[in-house]
């Protein structure tokens, strides 16, 4: 009896060993970190940020700039909300997905990775910082030199390229959606439009955002956006970068007379007839004789290139054959004149700017770029080969601890069985 009462206690406290070991992993798990392996981004622990600071807030709405320590680069942690934790992670993987669609473009937002506030139990997205806000923060603070509106139209055409390219279409193109950092134009993630997203309500949810939607879409719900419906939002845009107004007056969009009667009285800028005629192509009332966003970018090509505040040092042919421009950036930007004598005068660079007088009125612009033209991309294996390096840790770690807690179990497991042994024996 005694022998039969040691053996129960034995197997008892051994099945307990065991139970509490599996008990405690499982307490281990977070549903965030799952989330980001499961999706293949990178789990930031919020410690690892410091100076972080509020810059937006609303309904539903928290967005903090913060310094990533670990990657010394300023970075913005946009909330995630939800009624409760379930829809919260729910909404995370959405936003995952979208972001995950910007691949990895100069001229696209860039998720960095996911995290969790150790207050709140929020999860936030790690994205790419904007130091001057959305194109309409932007727009909005003060008239920039044509040469920089030019550089900015330039870049958000070359992001929505690289989504076509890809096979992607955004879908949800306006100023609120492509952001300004260092006067560089960077577009957030387009939307997962699916085949059979045939209601598209989140179009009419936001008065401010249909002057930007295709008229073939606002007036047939079952039309879904296309390459053709970006192009004609891209045009507003590139409309709104030149007379810095709203598409909009009140609750009622313009028309396509209005803008243009608009862009024709311009008087800050002198506005070229080649970019009047760009919007009107991108507002073809038939989607089929809209150019193509490889059309696009040539055309804001060549007026960079005849753009006297466009300097040249030299030119290179790239993989399409088509020319480059590059900056020798070791020395101070400055344009140059051609005097009668075939010699060139150096001054500081400045814009000019036409007003109606007639004089030019010169004030500084933003510093050159390296980048005014058709350049090859940064190299971004480096930054893959980062990446795929720090995913590759994450699989060890989980991996070591995956076998740590296994070879617990398994002494656990065998404890209990030589105890049932030893018992038996007796």
């Amino acid at each position: 009896m005694t022998e039969k009462i040691n053996y129960d206690v034995a197997n008892e406290m051994a099945t307990s060993d065991a139970a509490s070991i599996i008990t405690s992993t499982s307490s281990e798990y977070d549903p965030v970190k799952e989330i980001a392996l499961q999706l293949g981004v990178e789990y930031v622990d919020y410690p690892d940020f410091e100076d972080v600071a509020t810059i937006k807030t609303g309904k539903n709405l928290l967005i903090k700039r913060a310094i990533w320590k670990e990657q010394s680069r300023r970075v913005a942690l946009k909330y995630i909300f939800g009624v409760d934790t379930e829809e919260q992670h729910k909404k995370l993987e959405n936003e995952i997905m979208r972001a995950l669609q910007n691949l990895d473009d100069d001229n696209l937002l860039q998720l960095y990775g996911v995290s969790q506030d150790l207050e709140s139990t929020n999860c936030m997205l790690v994205l790419q910082y904007a130091d001057s806000g959305n194109l309409r923060e932007f727009l909005d603070q003060k008239e920039q030199p044509w040469i920089n509106k030019l550089r900015i139209a330039r870049d958000i055409a070359y992001g929505l390229r690289h989504l076509h390219k890809a096979g992607v279409v955004h879908g949800d193109l306006h100023t609120q959606n492509i952001f300004i950092d260092k006067y560089r134009a960077f577009i957030r993630a387009p939307r997962m439009i699916s085949p059979d997203d045939t209601s598209l309500t989140y179009y009419k949810s936001a008065p401010e955002t249909i002057p930007y939607v295709d008229p073939k879409i606002v007036n047939d719900e079952t039309s879904l956006p296309d390459r053709h419906s970006d192009i004609y939002g891209l045009g507003v845009i590139l409309w709104e970068i030149l007379s810095n107004q709203l598409p909009f007056k009140g609750q009622t969009r313009l028309t396509v007379e209005e803008m243009l009667k608009i862009s024709r009285e311009q008087t800050t800028h002198i506005v070229p007839e080649e970019y009047i005629k760009l919007l009107q192509d991108c507002w073809n009332d038939d989607p089929e004789k809209r150019p193509t966003i490889e059309q696009v970018c040539k055309q804001l090509k060549d007026l960079l290139r005849n753009n006297p505040d466009s300097q040249r040092k030299e030119t290179q042919m790239d993989e399409s054959g088509e020319e480059d421009f590059t900056f020798d950036e070791s020395i101070p930007y400055q344009s140059r004149e051609i005097k009668e004598n075939g010699h060139t005068n150096s001054q500081p660079y400045q814009s000019r700017d036409i007003q109606e007088n007639g004089h030019i009125n010169s004030q500084p612009s933003l510093p050159p770029e390296s980048n005014d033209l058709d350049i090859p991309r940064r190299s971004t294996q480096s930054a893959v080969n980062q990446r795929h390096k720090r995913y590759s840790k994450m699989y060890q770690t989980l991996k070591f601890n995956f076998q740590q807690t296994k070879t617990t179990v398994f002494n656990a497991f065998s404890k209990m069985s030589c105890l049932r042994s030893k018992t038996t024996d007796t």
